[in-house]
C-alpha cells in the first residue's frame, strides 16, 4: 500500500529562509546605520554652532569695542537695532551678564540680548528677531535635544570646578521650566543630549574627557568630583557646559 502525498503542499525552502533573513538583516542595518549618521551630522553641527558662537562673539568684540549684549547704545551702532529686544543695551562692563547662572533670564537680559546683537551684525542666523525666549526663536535650538542658553559671566567656581572661574558659558541642550527661571538641574532637566552623543561632541570638539576642558558635563562620568574621571553612564541624559574663548 502506497503513502498518498500532497502535491499541492506549500511550505518555504531553506534558500527562501535564508533571503528573508538576509533583507531583514539589511533592514535592521540600514536602520541602524541611518541613526548612527543622524546622530553623526548632530554632533557634527553642535561642533560647528559652538565654534560659529565663538567666532561671532570674538568678531563683534573686534568690530565694536564691547560684548554681544554688553554694548551700550545699540540702536545707533548696529544695523536693523532700533526696536527691542536688539535695542536693549547693555552695562559696558565687559561682561555678559552678571546674574547667577540659575537668575531668571528675560527679553533685556544681557543673556538673552547677546544673540539679538549677533544676529543684527549680521554673525549669526540661526534666531529671529524677537522677545519670544524659546529656542529656535530668541535664542537658538540644539540639533541634539533642546538649544543653547547663554548663562552668563561666572565670577565663582561652577559645580566645585576651578576652571570655570570668570568664564563665559553656555548650557546646552536643556530646555528650563515653562518661564524658563531655573537651574538645568533635577526634575526640570528635559530633552538633554544622550551621554552617547555628549561623548562624541567631547571627543569630536574638545579633550574626550566629561569633567576637563571647554565642554563638560558632571552626569555621564563615573566620578564626578575627579578631574580624570571615565566616561561611564552612557544611558543618561545630561546637559552640556561649554566654555567660551571671552
Amino acid at each position: 500500500m502506497k503513502c498518498a502525498h500532497n502535491k499541492n503542499q506549500t511550505g518555504f525552502t531553506l534558500v527562501e529562509i535564508s533571503i528573508v533573513m538576509i533583507i531583514i538583516g539589511l533592514l535592521i542595518g540600514g536602520t541602524f546605520g541611518g541613526r548612527k549618521l543622524v546622530e553623526n551630522m548632530q554632533v557634527n553641527k553642535t561642533v560647528q554652532d559652538l565654534k560659529s558662537f565663538d567666532s561671532a562673539g570674538l568678531t563683534f568684540k573686534d568690530i565694536y569695542g564691547r560684548l554681544p549684549g554688553d554694548l551700550p547704545n545699540p540702536s545707533t551702532r548696529l544695523p536693523r537695532c532700533a526696536a527691542a529686544p536688539c535695542s536693549v543695551g547693555g552695562n559696558g562692563n565687559r561682561r555678559i551678564g552678571d546674574d547667577p547662572y540659575d537668575a531668571a533670564l528675560s527679553a533685556t537680559s544681557e543673556r538673552f540680548v547677546f544673540w539679538q546683537h549677533l544676529l543684527a551684525a549680521n554673525l549669526i542666523s540661526n534666531v529671529t528677531p524677537t522677545n519670544d525666549l524659546r529656542f529656535g526663536e530668541g535664542q537658538p535650538a540644539n540639533p541634539m535635544a533642546g538649544g543653547y542658553r547663554l548663562i552668563g559671566f561666572q565670577p565663582y567656581s561652577i559645580m566645585g570646578t576651578g576652571q570655570m572661574v570668570g568664564k563665559h558659558l553656555f548650557w546646552i541642550s536643556e530646555r528650563y521650566s515653562d518661564a524658563f527661571q531655573a537651574a538645568p538641574t533635577g526634575t526640570q532637566l528635559q530633552d538633554a543630549a544622550d551621554c552617547r552623543l555628549v561623548q562624541q561632541l567631547d571627543i569630536k570638539g574638545d579633550d574626550g574627557r566629561p569633567t576637563t576642558g571647554r565642554i563638560q558635563n558632571f552626569v555621564c562620568n563615573d566620578n564626578p568630583s575627579s578631574t580624570s574621571a571615565n566616561w561611564a553612564n552612557l544611558d543618561l541624559q545630561a546637559a552640556i557646559l561649554y566654555t567660551l574663548a571671552y
